[in-house]
């Protein structure tokens, strides 16, 4: 792998680990620009965990829109900076027509709205935020690579649904922000203490959420497994939903417990992936 890209797959790896293998098994001529939009994404995801204060989130998503703007038109970095290493695959993407910029800019509006920390109102809710953000990327990447209009969906429903599973493993880590992305009006339903989620006396209650939430994110992904063949250009858009599935049963199995449990995948990542890459070639 030459340098730069192998540089760019290393960034991405740091940021989102599950995304970017499925990144390396893409073609060469792929890979550069799916790992700069997996690594894009990445980017603008951690935005909100690191600003104290609205502004400075929105300060930074329109660095963001104004180095797009500005590396597609050609604007050197300052003097003395280098271009961010996701820029050049992705002004050579827009300028080859593989990639649209209006896709892009949907992506940073849709990170840029979690800066207000709202709580999805309903599952639908949640299930909208996760295809605006999660599914829109998984849809990117499929079109990237000339994948057709139905594995695009497919794509989209296999980010939707990997981003459900994520919102649940990370209960802890987002009640740690003071982030509540579970739905309001379950967790109203089920008078969880929303100070304290994770607290043994919501156990049976969140347990019921938990339920609702999984189920919808195993509808996204069965969806995926049933879909295709694909061609093997697209499974990068498409591994991640089989690896979510196997998140999606141990949280099935173990329920809220299991977010206080380390996730033992990485092991088994590899192998779970290529023998499902080899069954869809």
């Amino acid at each position: 792998m030459p340098e730069p890209v192998q540089n760019l797959v290393d960034e991405a790896r740091k940021l989102d680990p599950d995304r970017t293998l499925a990144v390396a098994m893409a073609t060469p001529v792929d890979r550069p620009l799916l790992a700069a939009l997996v690594l894009f994404n990445a980017e603008l995801a951690r935005i909100p965990e690191v600003v104290r204060e609205p502004l400075a989130g929105m300060i930074r998503y329109q660095w963001w829109r104004d180095m797009l703007a500005g590396t597609a038109a050609g604007v050197a970095p300052a003097e003395g900076r280098s271009p961010h290493p996701l820029l050049p695959p992705v002004v050579a993407g827009l300028t080859d027509g593989r990639l649209r910029a209006a896709p892009l800019a949907a992506l940073i509006d849709a990170r840029e709205a979690e800066l207000d920390r709202l709580q999805p109102a309903d599952l639908d809710a949640l299930d909208a935020y996760a295809a605006a953000t999660s599914g829109a990327l998984h849809a990117l990447m499929a079109e990237v690579v000339g994948a057709d209009a139905p594995t695009i969906e497919v794509a989209r429903r296999a980010g939707t649904g990997f981003a459900l599973v994520g919102i649940l493993r990370a209960i802890g880590f987002h009640q740690a922000q003071g982030r509540i992305l579970l739905p309001a009006d379950l967790v109203e339903r089920e008078a969880i203490d929303a100070t304290d989620i994770l607290a043994a006396r919501n156990e049976e209650a969140l347990e019921r959420v938990f339920a609702a939430i999984l189920a919808r994110a195993q509808a996204h992904l069965e969806a995926v497994a049933h879909a295709g063949p694909f061609d093997r250009r697209a499974l990068p858009a498409l591994l991640p939903a089989r690896l979510a599935a196997r998140q999606a049963a141990r949280l099935a199995r173990l329920g809220p417990a299991a977010v206080a449990l380390p996730m033992r995948d990485a092991w088994t990542v590899p192998d779970l992936l290529w023998r499902w890459l080899i069954r869809r070639i």
